[in-house]
């Protein structure tokens, strides 16, 4: 419980703090009848397009619910990582699903409230030699969404990788399965969710720094009120059941009630 309120104060001080504002009249900004929403065509469990060609995951749940409470209409389209960087750079996007907090952008770009703080994890192929430190890395060709931070995070470790820019990761996950590539550089969330989908591959946090995972957009007023309405979702439980939907559950609780049933049953015997 008490873990509970001290990540509630901190979200909602890093909503309020993540609202970057640069160089914009922000009288100017209205809220559109109908909203443009931009994200990944393929950053599971965050966004992605399902089997049916819709858009889904995550930050989609979300952004539906905030717009079901706004009483608005909305369109989400899902793009490449590229494209979805051109056009907010463009200010063509209203509201941006989930985009790394990047302070070159800030002059183009608001952020609003913080999902998580990610760090980048691996997704490897089991035929060959497991990696789970990122100096691992060394001499291998490690696929990366062009233009993300994962890509910038690999030219960065000066090991001497082969780093191999993919349009989106369902591209990168075909080349790993073929054995094009060594490894799959992501969110660790998405290397999770990408290894757990493929039955040859595994994931690891390879102790990379974290990214900061913001919702974001070109609308500052309509980004404020989403980033409150955010906030009662957590408060009221709704944001939890979102991401408990999508995530891997905290299964502290539950290896509690097995000691405890262990326990009692120890005694009874005695």
């Amino acid at each position: 419980m008490k873990k509970m309120i001290v990540f509630t104060v901190f979200t909602v001080l890093m909503m309020l703090s993540s609202l970057t504002v640069r160089g914009r009249n922000l009288e100017s900004d209205t809220i559109p009848d109908v909203i443009t929403i931009v994200g990944n065509k393929y950053y599971p469990p965050c966004e992605f397009i399902n089997e049916k060609g819709e858009p889904d995951g995550f930050c989609v749940d979300v952004l539906k619910e905030v717009m079901k409470r706004m009483h608005q209409r909305y369109t989400i389209r899902l793009v490449s990582r590229e494209e979805l960087q051109a056009e907010a750079k463009a200010g063509k996007a209203d509201l941006v699903l989930e985009m790394t907090y990047n302070t070159d952008k800030t002059k183009s770009i608001y952020y609003g409230s913080v999902y998580n703080y990610a760090p980048d994890g691996i997704v490897y192929n089991k035929l060959k030699e497991p990696i789970l430190y990122y100096k691992q890395l060394k001499d291998k060709r490690v696929a990366v969404e062009k233009g993300s931070y994962a890509e910038y995070m690999l030219r960065y470790l000066n090991l001497n990788i082969k780093v191999l820019p993919v349009e989106d990761l369902r591209q990168a996950t075909n080349m790993l399965k073929h054995l094009k590539c060594d490894a799959i550089l992501c969110n660790i969330e998405t290397a999770k969710y990408i290894a757990y989908h493929n039955e040859n591959f595994g994931s690891a946090d390879i102790g990379l720094p974290p990214e900061k995972l913001c919702l974001s957009g070109n609308n500052y007023k309509l980004l404020t009120k989403v980033c409150v309405i955010v906030y009662d979702l957590k408060r009221e439980g709704v944001y939890a059941k979102i991401h408990a939907k999508w995530f891997e559950r905290d299964k502290s609780k539950f290896y509690l009630n097995v000691i405890y049933i262990v326990i009692t049953a120890f005694f009874v015997i005695l």
